[in-house]
């Protein structure tokens, strides 16, 4: 009966390991998908401050020739 006992508590404790175990695996793993998620994030974000950046270029250079077309331009009267 105590050779029982001792096995169960054996097995208890390894069926604990084991799950402990994969809980430091889950949590591992939880914590790479959030810093991924974060880093998608912040790629997102940059490719839309890109793209705003590429529009304000554009809009300067249209601004820029609408301003030069407007000054080089003889008034007509």
């Amino acid at each position: 009966m105590v050779l029982i006992h001792t096995r169960s508590l054996e097995n208890q404790s390894e069926s604990s390991t084991t799950f402990n175990d994969h809980n430091v695996c889950l949590q591992q793993l939880n914590n790479q998908i959030c810093e991924q998620e974060q880093q998608l994030a912040i790629l997102y974000a940059q490719q839309q401050l890109n793209e705003l950046k590429a529009q304000i270029h554009e809009d300067t250079l249209i601004e820029s020739q609408l301003i030069q077309n407007i000054t080089t331009e003889p008034l007509q009267n």
